[in-house]
């Protein structure tokens, strides 16, 4: 948005928040349910404007003219549904609401802005700006900091230039608010405060505030009261110590000269959970007090968005994802110069917090999908003197960055599918000891540790805890039903069944196996499946398979959608792709059996933990142990699901010590999948790929 006011304009943040308002309406008005829609749309004025949109929109005929105007001809209907709307709100003020909206990630963290005051008098008639999606707030700190100094180098700024970047954690040595950090009005926190239990710890807090609203003085630091009463440092300390309780979090600008404070710079920017650059600013005169750095500021020449719209804002700082920055070109152009020629690794993708490269994208392509990378577009303006734009360049489009692109499209690839096992790499997602306290996922854990959480055993009624299953006893007889029907044997005594009867097992496996085969083959009977079994194998393995061929054999002639196979594992894996390439044979409809040591080279390959010697197929390779066969498929399943490897590390654990509960494997039923990637030493290196990413694609055929 581009407007002659100043850039903390609240004219110009109203008009956004106006803009925002209604587009979310338009959507709602003509049953539109886009992923994420207005996701953080949050705040005391959005709240209120959700539960009566077509008031806070301040709709006129006028703007249905112009949207008329410009609208696509197949996105009218729109303007004509939110049209209707509004007419038949002014009539009767009957009013849809602004459904809260569903987000896979983090969100309510409130919209971005970033905001640049362009040097108009001057002739300045240009500005760029780079924006990220999928990625997390310190994701453009990197661009911007070596745009600077290489700008600097340049000879673009005589005077230098100024980084002032925002503390979104600004707590002391010991995890406290600083005393004179406490916020100086009460509007700021009136929320955060309300979220207290304690109806005494609220009313302590509203009593530390005057009635125009701000702090009183005698909660300030002491250097600060010149007269009056100071409460005194133990009464200081419960205020701070109420507000953090309450979700308050102090935040803190710094300013650094680029050029005398670098280490600083570099220092504070390593920490990219709490460290991120607001604004650059261009200086008015050579030289550097820090203690008097408003002397030096001339004029920002570049800003980003890692705050929220002012309106919106409520005086609270966290880390906005998905940044954006507008800035000058004189400091863009050497911003893009560095994307193109090198690589920024940084927290995103679609499953949250994950390390991986991000991609200077084409703006026609910057589409994030149900597996995204985190994508980069840059874009410069040109303006005509009365301040409208008349030209949009797509910088990313330029076949200079088709190298870099490839570079992190293949890093990408190699780093998420093939070591991370699908993406999941420490840390995975938000870290409790690190997000921000007013986050909901901090607030859940908060409850969650509460004394007297009802998600607490000991909390829940009598009757409930009695039911809770204690020891391995029930969980192992449990399992066995659930596993084994229509094996009288089993019920009778499940505890004389144990786990180490390997030949005992290996029969009821295959009838397992064999049921819920025919369970999927007859409730699909439109669909194809295919069962292949890995032939490059040992005798003693084979004869390990039997039962399960068996199995099989009995029941193909039944059922003509079943298509069998047996094969070395390359064999097997152009079988597949064939079938899959004709549209005869969905992925997620595909068994593969094999041994176990054919798991260490395949999609398991790397994974630590002491059940690591409890991994089988349907043979039991590791004598004298044995995994039930829908453990071992629930691991296959987790892992080429790209689950969290933490996850995957925990059921391994676990898994050791005593079984699944009969809710897990029923669970895992529904998957219909055991997908066991054959031994990798007999499979050269393109089927081997071939295997890989068929593995990469079940999540997107099941």
């Amino acid at each position: 948005m581009i407007g002659d006011k100043t850039r903390n304009s609240a004219e110009g943040h109203q008009l956004s928040f106006l803009a925002f308002t209604r587009a979310y309406l338009c959507a709602v008005a003509s049953e539109k349910k886009p992923y994420g829609l207005a996701q953080d749309y949050q705040g005391k004025e959005a709240k209120a404007a959700k539960k009566n949109p077509y008031f806070y929109s301040h709709l006129d005929q006028e703007f249905f003219d112009i949207l008329r105007e410009v609208m696509p001809k197949e996105y009218l209907y729109m303007v004509d549904n939110m049209e209707t709307g509004w007419k038949k709100w002014e009539t009767t003020k009957e009013t849809v609401t602004l459904p809260e909206p569903f987000s896979g990630n983090v969100s309510q963290q409130g919209i971005g802005s970033a905001r640049f005051l362009m040097d108009f008098a001057n002739g300045e008639r240009t500005f760029g700006i780079l924006a990220g999606d999928k990625m997390g707030p310190a994701g453009i700190n990197r661009p911007i900091r070596e745009g600077v100094y290489a700008a600097l180098n340049a000879g673009e700024f005589i005077n230098g230039l100024v980084f002032e970047i925002w503390d979104a954690k600004a707590f002391d040595e010991n995890g406290n608010i600083p005393l004179d950090k406490l916020p100086t009005r009460y509007a700021d926190v009136q929320d955060a405060v309300n979220e207290l239990k304690d109806k005494a710890d609220q009313e302590f807090v509203r009593s530390c505030y005057g009635e125009d609203g701000l702090l009183k003085k005698s909660f300030r630091p002491l250097e600060e009261i010149k007269g009056g009463e100071y409460v005194g440092r133990e009464d200081i300390e419960h205020l701070a110590a109420l507000l953090k309780k309450a979700g308050y979090v102090p935040t803190e600008r710094i300013f650094l000269d680029a050029e005398k404070d670098k280490k600083a710079v570099y220092d504070y920017l390593a920490d990219s959970d709490r460290f991120n650059i607001k604004q650059v600013w261009a200086k008015k005169n050579a030289g550097w007090d820090i203690n008097r750095f408003q002397n030096y500021l001339l004029r920002p020449i570049l800003g980003s968005s890692v705050t929220k719209l002012g309106i919106l804002a409520g005086g609270e700082y966290v880390g906005k994802d998905d940044p954006v920055m507008v800035g000058s070109l004189k400091l863009m152009e050497h911003i893009y110069k560095y994307v193109e020629n090198n690589p920024i690794l940084l927290q995103g993708d679609m499953n949250g917090s994950h390390w991986l490269g991000a991609i200077p994208t084409k703006f026609k392509y910057a589409v994030s999908n149900v597996d995204s990378h985190p994508i980069l577009v840059g874009l410069r303006y040109t303006v005509n003197n009365l301040g409208k734009i008349v030209r949009v360049e797509d910088v990313f489009s330029s076949r200079k960055f088709d190298g870099i692109r490839k570079k992190m499209f293949k890093f990408n690839f190699f780093f998420k599918w093939i070591a991370s096992l699908g993406g999941q790499f420490a840390p995975y997602g938000t870290d409790v000891r690190t997000v921000e306290a007013s986050y909901p996922l901090a607030k859940f854990l908060r409850q969650l540790q509460d004394p007297a959480s009802p998600f607490l055993i000991r909390n829940k009624p009598l009757e409930v805890r009695e039911t809770m299953r204690v020891g391995k006893f029930n969980q192992r007889r449990q399992l066995f039903e659930a596993a084994t029907p229509s094996l009288d044997k089993v019920k009778k005594a499940p505890i004389a069944t144990p786990f180490k009867a390997i030949k005992d097992e290996l029969p009821l496996r295959a009838e397992y196996f064999k049921a819920n085969l025919i369970r999927i083959l007859t409730e699909h009977p439109d669909e194809s499946f295919f069962f292949g079994a890995d032939t490059d194998i040992g005798k003693d393995q084979q004869a390990q398979l039997m039962p399960i061929h068996k199995a099989v054999r009995e029941i193909e002639g039944l059922f003509p959608n079943l298509i069998t196979g047996a094969a070395d594992g390359a064999t097997l894996a152009t079988r597949i792709r064939q079938l899959q390439d004709d549209g005869a044979l969905k992925l997620g409809n595909t068994f593969i059996v094999a041994q176990k040591a054919n798991l260490d080279k395949g999609i398991f390959k790397g994974m630590r933990g002491k059940g690591k010697a409890w991994i089988t197929a349907i043979d039991d390779s590791a004598p004298g142990v044995y995994l039930p066969i829908f453990e071992a498929a629930t691991l296959t399943i987790m892992s080429a699901l790209k689950a969290d490897a933490g996850a995957i590390l925990d059921l391994y654990n676990r898994i050791a010590d005593e079984p699944m509960t009969l809710d897990e494997f029923r669970k895992i039923l529904s998957n219909r999948l055991i997908y066991l990637i054959p031994k990798a030493t007999k499979v050269n290196l393109r089927n081997r790929r071939i295997l890989y990413e068929l593995a990469a694609q079940l999540h997107h055929s099941l």
